[in-house]
């Protein structure tokens, strides 16, 4: 009996997930418009050490 509940959670699910895959763009908005770029992280660069200097000081409970 247990599993009953999980398999309606995961058939509700499949049905949304179904409805909202089918479901028309608005307009003629592609369905990916304009991707940003959310953060740039330089690995070459020198390390900080403002940043160092605060890790270590959170590392050490200060």
């Amino acid at each position: 009996m247990p599993r009953l509940p999980h398999l309606a959670g995961i058939a509700v699910t499949a049905v949304a997930l179904g409805v909202l895959a089918s479901a028309p763009a608005s307009g003629d908005e592609p369905v990916v418009s304009k991707p940003r770029v959310v953060a740039h992280f330089d690995f070459a660069a020198e390390p900080d050490p403002n940043l160092l200097l605060a890790r270590l000081n959170h590392e050490q409970g200060r």
